[in-house]
């Protein structure tokens, strides 16, 4: 049989090809959505890019015998789109790897230390699309409040923006004062990142692109099956329903200072605060799960 994934889509314009020459079925795996909410400014607009790109993935969609999403809101955004095909949609999400986070506490070794400090961490890029501010100012600004306010001060915290340094981001941090307190290591390698993300006391999923509903971040997997705080800035969708299922209440709306601030001032005073949703099963989210699910599709096709 034929796997495609994306992105980038060309390899599902290949996958189609690859269907016609052999006759063999296809699963086609949209990772991310191709035409609708594109992380690509170019598809962002009207014009002949726009048209042949969806012209594509509208043959494509058409062509393959089992197309996988994500998420379900992507699922049910692509089902409102082709609702003849949706027969042959599946959800399948991100997730993460059990096996790295089967014990906590263990140290954080690379450019991160542990230490005693009250440690909020947040680690990738904060917007997904080429066209977003790379500077999430609205956290930052809540950051100079709590610091002004005295809960937050450099002997006792530390905020950690692990990923790739954007010269505005590092411009605004120090404009803002918050050298002291924020700590920008840079990209880390993965098994970094995860030790960060195990050993932290509060971390941060931000996304303030409202165009986005269908996107949840492979990192807020991770978040989860670390079992330590969340405190999410979203605006409403996929990784907002994601996180308020798993019992997340830490919850604002992107622009929203003075909550930000509220919320990572009760994350310092309750540190042991962890989400809890009855009923929401985390295991449904490890890799062993998800390729298992994964591999039942590839069975009811193949030959």
């Amino acid at each position: 049989m034929i796997y495609s994934s994306s992105p980038p889509e060309s390899s599902h314009v290949f996958g189609l090809w690859l269907k016609k020459q052999t006759g063999k079925p296809w699963v086609m795996d949209l990772r991310d959505p191709w035409t609708h909410e594109p992380l690509r400014r170019t598809l962002r607009r009207p014009g002949l890019r726009t048209k042949m790109e969806k012209w594509l993935e509208a043959r494509c969609i058409a062509g393959a015998d089992a197309v996988i999403f994500n998420t379900p809101e992507s699922t049910a955004a692509y089902s409102g789109m082709y609702p003849e095909f949706a027969s042959k949609f599946e959800t399948i999400s991100n997730g993460f790897d059990e096996e790295e986070f089967i014990d906590t506490g263990v140290g954080v070794g690379g450019q991160i230390e542990r230490g005693e400090k009250f440690t909020i961490a947040h680690v990738g890029t904060f917007f997904r699309s080429e066209t977003a501010d790379p500077v999430p100012r609205d956290l930052l600004r809540a950051l100079r409040r709590l610091t002004d306010d005295g809960v937050l001060d450099e002997t006792t915290s530390r905020v950690i923006l692990a990923g790739r340094l954007d010269p505005k981001l590092v411009q605004y941090v120090n404009e803002l004062g918050l050298a002291g307190v924020v700590k920008m290591p840079g990209n880390l390698v993965h098994t970094d990142a995860v030790e960060l993300i195990k050993n932290a006391d509060l971390l941060l999923v931000y996304d303030a692109e409202e165009a986005g509903g269908t996107y949840v971040r492979g990192k807020v997997y991770e978040y989860l099956a670390s079992g330590r705080a969340v405190l999410g800035v979203l605006p409403d969708g996929a990784t907002r329903n994601l996180l308020s299922a798993a019992g997340v209440n830490a919850l604002a709306y992107p622009g929203d200072d003075a909550r930000i601030a509220e919320l990572i001032a009760v994350g310092k005073v309750r540190p042991g605060l962890r989400a809890s949703a009855p009923g929401f099963e985390l295991s449904r989210y490890g890799r062993r799960r998800l390729t298992e699910k994964l591999a039942r599709c590839f069975d009811e096709l193949a030959p």
